[in-house]
């Protein structure tokens, strides 16, 4: 009883509304250590199998860490986590193909001038 008097509190309606918005925010924020993650990946100098099996860890880490906060979300089906997901990834992705094409043209540039 003393719950739903709690949730009908005029004045909690703020906090009761930033507190159901904290699983989209924690999803951002995983979706950016995702990003974080596959920058490290591309950028790392040597890939050894100890440093994929760490990789591969930290990659079911966040993926898990996704689902459940997906999973607090109210009025979403679990069908549509596997879509979202793949769409991060996709954003990720792309983001770093973006970054790397000017970089691909610059060295692209700078081999032609080098065999002239």
């Amino acid at each position: 009883h003393a719950e739903e008097v709690i949730c009908h509190i005029d004045c909690l309606q703020s906090m009761r509304d930033r507190i159901n918005g904290l699983p989209e925010v924690l999803m951002c924020c995983i979706q950016s250590t995702f990003a974080n993650f596959v920058s490290r990946i591309l950028t790392a100098k040597r890939l050894s199998e100890e440093s994929l099996d760490q990789y591969f860890c930290e990659y079911q880490t966040l993926l898990q860490a996704w689902i459940e906060a997906f999973s607090l979300i109210e009025n979403e089906r679990a069908d549509d986590a596997a879509t979202k997901w793949t769409g991060c990834v996709l954003e990720v992705f792309s983001f770093e193909i973006s970054k790397a094409l000017p970089s691909a043209a610059v060295d692209a540039i700078s081999d032609d001038r080098l065999n002239n």
